[in-house]
């Protein structure tokens, strides 16, 4: 007898993956078995433009589900409805014939809407045509993390009270075992530039990517936050620096040597270019700096930065700093605060942080990527931190655009963006964002410098965003 799982696929593989997954788990119990059956067939739907999530879902999937698995490709007719009912029943006649079925489940979150819709037509028509078959629709609610069920032919089966899975805890915790392997390779992004060998990427912890220490750290951004003239010294030396590496790459080379001896005194010789973050010039450069009364923020707020520069042996350790200095201790402050709120939280063993997540979108071309400055990965949820110390209206909005469209892209409505930035308020970005997309729009967290201010507060706010 046959218990058949049919799954469309469409452009989020992941509540496709994770249904699949749940349902086929050795965790279950024999009284949900009872409501919905551990599948023995299962039948993928897609079309010739979701074929590449298909082939990754059955990549993650196949220790599980060998010999298990029927097809029923579309090809590009994922918006006709006779052809998407004709071939799922015609699949469904073929796989009766070999062996009955007993019971139909449809995971009709994915696809097209004409696919939910006819493909939901075929099972019922199916299942009233074969008397003995059990029928059952269902998809997991992004908003409770539960898989929410139902009947066409017997609707009187399920009610508010019984007709969602797991009925203890949510999905995300019998899935925790979820990693960022399977997250990359069902969205078809290649694991070839991680030099993986089928080993696992690992989580980051601060103490292992850490530049200075935690207490150190939560100092520098203190008085960062809580001081006002530390802020706009800090934003006018780093949005010059910037300005500097930019122009050292293009052809108005002389304006950036007048500059770098105006606010420097850094004479350079015109015939001979410099990298502004190799060892040496990195050095100069803030050892000049340095002699500045205006640099007694940086001074007071890490009073070791002497130590740091003297401890630069390479470009990449110059590099790693500059990135520090300029903008990526923002990143750290909020993963040492989401690795305490975590820990509060007791969910050390479901969450992973990733921190400066590369993803790359080709495996013919590893300059075809984008990269997360934090993930969370809380079961298949991915809740990916965005963070700017920049508190200008344009680049703040720019990098929640390009956040939630990152989120998008990793798990649909299923994933959560948290937008950190240095602004004094979140409501005006809040009004920015409001005509984006409403799932997204609803799901997003705003933290902005009020929030930031106490490191405490911090660690409240993220607790109770990843434990939501």
């Amino acid at each position: 007898m046959i218990n058949i799982l049919i799954s469309l696929v469409g452009s989020n593989p992941v509540p496709v993956y994770c249904l699949n997954k749940y349902l086929l788990g050795e965790f279950r119990t024999q009284e949900e078995c009872k409501q919905i059956p551990k599948p023995n067939k299962l039948l993928f739907v897609f079309s010739d433009d979701t074929k590449i999530y298909y082939e990754g879902i059955k990549k993650r999937l196949e220790n599980e589900c060998e010999n298990m698995i029927e097809v029923c490709n579309l090809q590009s007719n994922q918006n006709y409805a006779d052809m998407i009912e004709k071939q799922i029943k015609e699949k469904l006649d073929e796989i009766n014939s070999k062996d009955e079925i007993k019971t139909i489940i449809l995971n009709n979150t994915g696809g097209t809407k004409p696919m939910a819709i006819y493909s939901t037509v075929a099972v019922y028509r199916f299942a009233k045509k074969h008397s003995n078959v059990q029928e059952i629709e269902c998809y997991i609610d992004p908003n409770q993390n539960k898989i929410r069920i139902n009947s066409l032919i017997h609707p009187e089966k399920y009610n508010s009270n019984n007709n969602y899975l797991p009925r203890d805890k949510d999905l995300r915790f019998y899935l925790r075992d979820t990693t960022m392997e399977d997250i990359l390779t069902i969205h078809g992004m290649p694991l070839n530039y991680y030099g993986t060998n089928n080993e696992k990427l690992l989580p980051n912890f601060y103490e292992n990517i850490k530049i200075i220490s935690k207490k150190k750290l939560k100092e520098f951004a203190y008085n960062i936050l809580n001081k006002d003239e530390y802020q706009t010294e800090y934003t006018n030396f780093f949005s010059l620096l910037r300005m500097l590496e930019y122009m050292s790459k293009e052809n108005n080379y002389k304006l950036y040597m007048k500059l770098l001896k105006e606010y420097y005194g850094i004479e350079l010789d015109e015939d001979r270019r410099i990298n502004p973050l190799n060892k040496e010039n990195f050095k100069n450069i803030f050892n000049s700096y340095l002699e500045k009364k205006e640099s007694s923020w940086l001074k007071e707020s890490l009073p070791s930065i002497t130590e740091i520069l003297d401890s630069i042996n390479n470009g990449d350790d110059a590099e790693d700093i500059y990135k520090f200095l300029s903008g990526t201790w923002l990143e750290y402050y909020i993963m040492i605060a989401a690795e305490e709120a975590i820990e509060k939280a007791g969910l050390k063993e479901e969450i992973k942080l990733f921190h400066s997540f590369v993803c790359y979108l080709d495996k013919n071309n590893k300059g075809s990527h984008f990269e997360v400055d934090l993930i969370a990965l809380k079961g298949y949820q991915l809740i990916a931190f965005t963070c700017t110390t920049d508190s200008t209206k344009p680049l703040t909005k720019s990098k929640s655009f390009e956040g939630l469209h990152r989120v998008e892209q990793l798990g649909g409505e299923h994933a959560k963006l948290c937008i950190v930035n240095m602004a004094d308020s979140r409501d005006e970005l809040d009004r920015q964002l409001v005509g984006f997309n409403s799932n997204f729009y609803k799901s997003k967290e705003i933290i902005c410098k009020e929030d930031l201010k106490s490191y405490d507060y911090l660690v409240k706010r993220l607790k109770d965003i990843l434990e939501r």
